[in-house]
């Protein structure tokens, strides 16, 4: 119930329980010869008149004048959908988005949040283990190689790589690795693979190496080269005099083997980062733009349908060359289809002299949703550009909602006097990541059943108030006329 009828529904029930028990309330003769009915009767009445027109009639996409089917993903996994809204959708919405619904198809509505779509990208992050993998057996090979075993537990991520760390440097050694899950079987995963350290050159590492993942307990572990020979840092000199003067320098070498300290598996996780700092938008070319130039003005005007969408940036597409025009885009607002007001103004710039070449042929717009949009160039004394064609860029947005299972969405949209939606979600679905969502997708456009003729039409919004208003005066009127009367009649 409205909170201005409250006071009235007060009254009302006060005033129906002192009729019930005060002499004083019977009914009074008129000058008629009949009773006059006690005022709470039409005040009654005409209450519950306006009680009934403050109730909130539930909206139905048959007030709606375009409907898109929602197509789910083939294979949703998340709890979260989401869409993008079209061409078709912001050429019937109005400025506020107010008249978009979603329906289930009980045709009950479902509540969602619109907001602009945030790009994403996913990201591959390689995170290690917490703790070391154990070595279950170490054996040494012929040819200066040695042979581990390394145990990992079942419960824990399968290995996209394993990582070798040492305290060695300046090293060079060549990695294969095996995989099983018996101990018996063996399938290769690494062949070969080379680890190295070029510290006394450059600060140059590697010791990790790529495995195929899978569900493998034991890995082992082959490294050549194990043991290497380096120069020794104590050289010899050995000088003659005899005979001339000569030097003969020696060198000893140095047998370092290559100590591993622990052996990590890493796993590889994918992840979607959104680009916080940034938007999603897209390009579209704008339909067959009018054209006229008009030689007196000394101008040049474009004129094309913008679709109310949200248009940020408007770039002229010419073959012309050598050219430097003052211009402006004007728009006419969703909301104000016929008052044209300016947008954006700068130069549109192409020169081709020499080794210069400078472009810049795009102007842009703050964040505008218009019907119509038109560029004028001024020429002054210079010929006219030919206008080849508009690309406009947009912001998408997106819509998010909760689907249930086994339910199918629809989306209405158009039509006027509605008022924007307030759900609980939009708080929930506000901070919820766009690729943590599956993507649904608007089908084409469906024609709207005709609804029903109703023998009453439900006002809304400021329809409801002024009627409200208009009652509750009425009431109060006939409230005072009816007991002035009463009291005319009794004093005379």
């Amino acid at each position: 119930m409205s909170p201005l009828l409250t006071p009235w529904c007060h009254w009302l029930s006060w005033s129906r329980r002192s009729s019930a028990g005060n002499p004083c309330s019977a009914p009074v003769a008129t000058g008629r010869g009949r009773p006059a009915p006690f005022p709470g009767r039409a005040t009654a009445t005409l209450a519950s008149c306006v009680c009934a027109l403050t109730l909130h009639a539930a909206v139905a996409p048959g007030q709606f004048t375009l409907q898109r089917r929602l197509d789910p993903p083939a294979a949703p996994r998340n709890e979260v959908g989401r869409f993008y809204l079209d061409a078709a959708v912001f050429s019937v919405a109005d400025e506020s988005l107010a008249n978009l619904r979603l329906f289930d198809d009980t045709g009950a509505e479902t509540p969602f949040v619109v907001r602009r779509s945030v790009p994403v990208r996913q990201v591959v992050r390689r995170v290690p283990f917490p703790a070391p993998s154990p070595v279950t057996a170490f054996r040494e090979l012929s040819g200066n190689r040695v042979e581990l075993t390394v145990a990992r537990d079942a419960r824990s991520p399968q290995a996209a790589e394993i990582r070798l760390e040492s305290g060695v440097r300046n090293f060079e050694k060549l990695v294969s690795v095996y995989g099983s899950t018996d101990g018996q079987t063996w399938a290769p995963l690494a062949k070969d693979e080379a680890i190295y350290d070029y510290t006394r050159f450059v600060d140059v590492r590697k010791d990790a190496i790529p495995v195929t993942p899978g569900p493998y307990t034991l890995y082992r572990i082959e490294l050549g080269n194990i043991v290497e020979r380096k120069d020794s840092p104590l050289v010899q000199i050995v000088r003659q005099t005899r005979g001339g003067d000569s030097e003969t320098e020696t060198s000893s070498f140095l047998r370092e083997p290559f100590r591993i300290e622990r052996v990590l598996f890493v796993e590889q996780r994918e992840e979607t980062v959104a680009e916080q700092l940034a938007v999603e938008t897209a390009e579209f070319d704008a339909d067959g733009p009018s054209v006229v130039t008009d030689t007196r003005e000394r101008r040049t005007v474009a004129t094309f349908d913008a679709g109310g969408r949200p248009v940020t940036r408007l770039t002229l597409r010419t073959e012309d060359e050598n050219f430097s025009r003052a211009a402006r885009v004007e728009g006419c607002r969703v909301d104000t289809p016929d008052a044209w007001q300016e947008l954006a103004s700068g130069r549109l710039t192409r020169i081709r002299a020499g080794r210069i070449r400078q472009d810049a042929l795009s102007l842009d717009i703050p964040e505008t949703r218009c019907r119509r949009l038109r560029l004028t160039i001024d020429n002054e004394d210079n010929p006219p550009i030919a206008i080849a064609g508009i690309r406009l860029s947009e912001i998408r947005y997106e819509a998010l909602f909760f689907p249930k299972a086994g339910r199918h969405y629809a989306l209405a949209a158009g039509g006027r006097g509605f008022d924007v939606p307030r759900y609980d979600t939009a708080a929930v679905l506000q901070p919820v990541p766009s690729g943590s969502a599956d993507l649904w997708t608007l089908a084409a456009a469906t024609p709207v059943p005709p609804a029903p003729a109703p023998r009453w039409t439900w006002p809304t919004g400021r329809t409801v108030l002024v009627a409200v208003l208009v009652l509750m005066a009425t009431v109060l009127a006939i409230v005072i006329a009816r007991l002035a009367r009463r009291v005319d009649i009794t004093g005379a």
